[in-house]
């Protein structure tokens, strides 16, 4: 049976429940034995009685007889208690290895529930590094602020970061799945280097951590924000200066990138849902979206939610419409 702490615990209550087992045989072999014994000694009783009468002789005869049973009676009885005995014994021992076991078992849950949430404590203290490092960052980088007369439009929601350890999640789950989608195969990697874009990207936070990474195979990174400040900021403090651009997102082509990141950049429901189509509508066939917050791409037939997912899509081939047939000129 396999060595690991379940298969013990199960091995080890599986023999108890057999010392039980064989315990309760014992004792019950024991009190059949035991009831025998109580009615020779009665019949002994009787037959005593009766050699004080007339048939002496033939009450000596069954007391012979049944002084034998009783002989063997007895010594049946003392291999029941031994028996008994030697179960009971058996079945201390497990319960004692067993609760052995068990308390191995909880002492190993213990230290896996603590190892659990170190982890969760590194990982939010991890988390807190790197967001302050980057805000230092950009806190040092930053000169005089462009002149502009930017203001946020009242549709808009101001940069909010997307949470890192969600951010860093799905690109591990994007690699997974674009490991096995053939519209990216490549004959000498897992598949072919993507083009990243993000969508209302503020200075560039998640565009860094992607690029910093190396999760995906990607050989272009690209971010824009209407806010030409953040921009700036972004290209000052965190060296995105290729990477980030001003620009706005219903006038973007997002045809030439394969992988596109949105969380919710317009606060209005139908502004949203605009911007929404317009990405739809010029991205390529067999790009991926991941759009968490999305206002309406389950309505868009061209999008096809990736199961398992909550809000990564990738765009559909749009249907080949048939030809019209030219008017037969005969």
């Amino acid at each position: 049976m396999p060595s690991d702490p379940p298969f013990r615990l199960i091995a080890a209550a599986l023999r108890l429940g057999d010392n039980v087992t064989e315990l309760t045989e014992s004792v019950d072999a024991l009190n059949g034995l035991q009831d025998r014994l109580e009615r020779l000694e009665r019949n002994s009783a009787e037959i005593l009685g009766r050699a004080l009468g007339d048939k002496a002789a033939r009450a000596n005869s069954l007391l012979l007889t049944n002084r034998h049973k009783l002989n063997r009676l007895q010594n049946a009885m003392a291999q029941a208690q031994k028996g008994c005995e030697s179960a009971r014994e058996a079945v201390e021992s497990e319960a004692a290895l067993f609760q052995e076991i068990l308390g191995r078992q909880a002492r190993r849950t213990a230290a896996a529930d603590l190892d659990d949430s170190l982890r969760q404590m590194t990982l939010i203290a991890f988390r807190r590094c790197m967001e302050g490092l980057i805000e230092q960052c950009l806190e040092r980088g930053t000169g005089d602020p462009p002149e502009t007369d930017f203001v946020l439009p009242e549709e808009s929601h101001g940069y909010i970061p997307f949470g890192l350890e969600n951010f860093l999640d799905t690109l591990f789950r994007l690699d997974d799945l674009l490991t096995g989608d053939p519209d990216f195969a490549s004959e000498t990697d897992r598949y072919r280097p993507l083009s990243f874009l993000e969508v209302g990207c503020g200075p560039g936070k998640n565009l860094l951590m992607a690029q910093l990474s190396g999760i995906l195979n990607c050989d272009r990174y690209a971010g824009f924000d209407l806010n030409e400040q953040q921009v700036q900021r972004g290209r000052d403090g965190l060296g995105l200066t290729d990477e980030l651009f001003v620009a706005d997102a219903l006038e973007v082509d997002y045809g030439p990138y394969d992988l596109i990141f949105s969380y919710r950049p317009i606060r209005t429901p139908d502004l949203q849902q605009q911007l929404e189509a317009r990405i739809v509508e010029t991205m390529t066939p067999g790009a991926y979206l991941v759009a968490p917050l999305d206002e309406g791409l389950a309505g868009q037939r061209l999008m096809r939610r990736i199961a398992g997912t909550r809000f990564v899509w990738k765009r559909r081939a749009a249907p080949v419409q048939p030809e019209a047939e030219e008017p037969d000129s005969g």
